[in-house]
């Protein structure tokens, strides 16, 4: 009977968590990668004064966050992030196209902050996602059938 029992809860934990290596996954990761490239030449730029690249990371941002990868979380949170996300690109870009060296680092301060936010919530998602029911952890659940 526990082995049974043992045996479902293993395979409803399994099925909570999910393969970590699904190509879902890996493709939104590589996704956000790119993202990372395209922030890498944003604050290269600024450093150097290049608005080219400044305004290029800024475009290819604000293409990408209307991407499916992007759109991996379904709540109306996740889109208000994403628009805020893209008017902060777009503010970047137009002090990229006017050389304001100030108007565009506090764009990209602003977007470097919605960034941090917007992944603490998608991992906050996450995690609320594989808690199961009765708001026991997985491990809690385990120790729970096996004492």
């Amino acid at each position: 009977m526990w082995l049974v029992l043992l045996a479902v809860l293993v395979g409803w934990t399994c099925f909570l968590l999910g393969d970590e290596d699904t190509p879902s996954r890996n493709a939104v990761r590589a996704f956000m990668h790119g993202k990372l490239d395209a922030s890498k030449d944003v604050l290269e730029g600024l450093v150097t004064e290049k608005f080219g690249p400044i305004e290029e990371g800024a475009d290819r941002m604000r293409l990408m966050s209307r991407k499916a990868e992007w759109n991996s979380i379904k709540t109306e949170r996740y889109v208000q992030l994403s628009e805020e996300f893209r008017q902060s690109t777009e503010k970047l870009s137009k002090a990229a196209r006017e050389k304001k060296l100030d108007s565009a680092a506090l764009a990209w301060t602003q977007i470097t902050l919605q960034c941090v936010n917007c992944h603490q919530y998608a991992r906050d998602i996450q995690m609320t996602r594989i808690q199961p029911p009765g708001g026991r952890t997985v491990e809690t659940a385990v120790s729970a059938v096996t004492r």
